[in-house]
């Protein structure tokens, strides 16, 4: 099997460790709601998610991974501003 055949399934797994990560910072008080950091982690998550549920056509996984994204877009703008 090619690498780019591949990258989808590598790219759903970052995503996942991404968003778990910034999970169990919140759950273990390492992270907080409103830093740069933890919103970056579902940012990144949720857009390597969305990645690799578009190639395999898990619609309402990508559903889920569009609005976690945008929630953390919004979230990591108001942090900016």
């Amino acid at each position: 099997m090619h690498f780019f055949d591949e990258l989808h399934e590598i790219a759903g797994w970052v995503g996942m460790a991404l968003i778990l990560g910034a999970y169990a910072g919140i759950s273990t008080q390492t992270l907080s709601l409103d830093t740069l950091t933890y919103q970056a982690l579902n940012a990144g998550g949720a857009l390597l998610l969305l990645y690799s549920t578009y190639t395999t056509r898990s619609y309402p996984v990508m559903v889920l991974n569009v609005v976690w994204l945008a929630i953390a877009l919004l979230a990591l703008a108001r942090l900016v501003v």
